[in-house]
């Protein structure tokens, strides 16, 4: 049987006069009765006349929509949800920088495409509740088929959404904040080994010296693609041998120095860049120097082309270049502290998942190299 939302206002004359109705709690899907006193006029006839004024009110009030609980906990919740996403992509626009905005913005969207297909677009906020949320991220797991790692971003973006309604009294709940996140598959890291770097490194010494000089950046600075796309001639010191990773390309959102190897500032001497104007890009259109930002993703579809001519494993990407120079940076006994700051990683545990991939032959180091006490 389904529960109406709500039972007329009807008035109760006795000791105490008092109008009462009852109405949906959208929160524990009840009803509540609502109760109003009317006891202060003091003629019962003038009582009885505006008593039924108010009754015919709140009885026209509820067949229209309103709910006096969604009104007490979330005064807008009877917004609709589909213009309050884009009300939030717009704020969070101006916040955030491209790069990001970029997820929130396919996250919002991919909800207003569910909402036009399941013809839910004038649904209010309060509407959508668990049901509505476990259902849609069910479609974006089953029909999308996402994977688990993405399934839990699309849940945090929402938590993160409906957390921003909340603050904004657009809502009370957050049906999201119940849905448990996928068990996520431990991330498979692809070491390219040193043939393969050879046979890398003469294909791009032929064919894109630019695009070399940023593969080594990642393999040995250890600098993020989004990261690579942000540094500007000026962040390079050759005689300090370093280069400024500035807080607002930074992943962890924080300025950074990375450590330029002896032999790559021969690369960069060759690129000439001490020629070049400082505020430009040190890879911009083509991968050259230039003044317009490109977008990182021109990183993975030219790493595409190569791996395609080189005939490389498709597991073998961009950021295999990363994961692969943490790990020669250890074999090659470097502290895994300083490795850790090179890499910015949040901390040294992380780094140190590194080392099985760097001392495979660890155990049997400890059994035959180990010396008596």
């Amino acid at each position: 049987m389904v529960c109406p939302d709500y039972i007329p206002a009807r008035l109760v004359e006795g000791k105490d006069w008092y109008i009462y109705f009852y109405a949906l709690d959208p929160y524990s899907n009840l009803l509540r009765r609502k109760r109003i006193k009317f006891n202060r006029i003091k003629s019962r006839l003038d009582r009885r006349r505006i008593a039924q004024q108010l009754i015919v009110k709140i009885n026209r009030k509820l067949a229209e929509g309103w709910n006096p609980y969604v009104e007490e906990e979330a005064p807008k919740a009877f917004n609709r949800l589909y213009e309050v996403i884009d009300t939030f992509l717009a704020e969070k626009k101006r916040e955030m920088r491209p790069d990001g905005f970029r997820s929130y913005n396919s996250f919002g969207k991919k909800l207003k495409e569910w909402m036009e297909k399941e013809k839910q677009t004038e649904m209010n906020i309060f509407s959508f509740n668990k049901y509505f949320a476990v259902e849609f991220m069910n479609n974006v797991y089953r029909k999308n088929k996402v994977s688990e790692k993405t399934y839990n971003n699309y849940l945090i973006f929402f938590r993160i959404f409906w957390n921003w309604m909340i603050e904004k009294n657009y809502t009370a709940t957050n049906p999201f904040s119940e849905i448990s996140k996928k068990k996520e598959k431990k991330k498979n890291r692809e070491i390219i080994d040193e043939p393969t770097r050879i046979r890398i490194k003469e294909y791009l010494e032929k064919n894109d010296y630019s695009y070399l000089v940023m593969c080594l950046l990642a393999f040995h600075v250890l600098i993020r693609p989004k990261e690579i796309m942000g540094i500007k001639i000026k962040d390079i010191d050759t005689k300090k041998q370093t280069i400024f990773i500035p807080a607002q390309t930074a992943k962890n959102g924080s300025d950074r120095i990375g450590t330029i190897p002896n032999y790559m500032i021969e690369m960069f001497k060759k690129m000439d860049i001490e020629k070049i104007d400082p505020s430009w890009y040190l890879f911009s259109e083509g991968f050259k120097p230039g003044k317009i930002k490109v977008d990182s993703r021109k990183i993975a579809k030219r790493w595409e082309k190569l791996r395609t001519d080189l005939k490389l494993p498709i597991s073998i990407k961009f950021y295999s270049l990363r994961d692969s120079g943490i790990i020669q940076m250890l074999e090659d006994g470097i502290s895994a502290e300083y490795v850790r700051q090179q890499a910015d990683h949040s901390s040294l545990d992380m780094t140190t998942i590194y080392s099985k991939h760097a001392r495979p032959d660890g155990i049997e180091q400890i059994k035959n190299k180990s010396r008596a006490f």
